[in-house]
């Protein structure tokens, strides 16, 4: 298999997976979405405005190695949160932490 098929068939299985994550959440409401800014398909700005139409006052945790994309996608969804890469585990579970008891 070249790169470039790898790629393809690697974006079309992360397709799937992101509208059976959306499918998912609507049997199950998230409590928090943890996303990265940088994602295929719509991207994390774009996904976590679609998950807020969905489920509104959603908490939403950004993550990502360029703080640049950060900023520009909490611009576009007030009221998110930021853990910068790379993090611990721990780090990341205090984080989440944080945001669920303190909505």
């Amino acid at each position: 298999m070249s790169l470039s098929s790898a790629r393809r068939c690697n974006r079309e299985n992360l397709i799937w997976f992101f509208w059976q994550a959306l499918r998912l959440a609507e049997l199950q409401p998230p409590a928090l979405a943890v996303l990265d800014v940088v994602m295929p398909v719509m991207g994390g700005a774009s996904t976590a405005c679609e998950l807020l139409r969905r489920f509104p006052g959603l908490p939403v945790l950004f993550t990502s190695g360029f703080s640049e994309n950060a900023n520009n996608a909490m611009a576009q969804v007030p009221a998110s949160h930021y853990l910068q890469k790379p993090y611990s585990r721990t780090s990341l579970a205090s984080t989440i932490r944080e945001i669920l008891d303190h909505p």
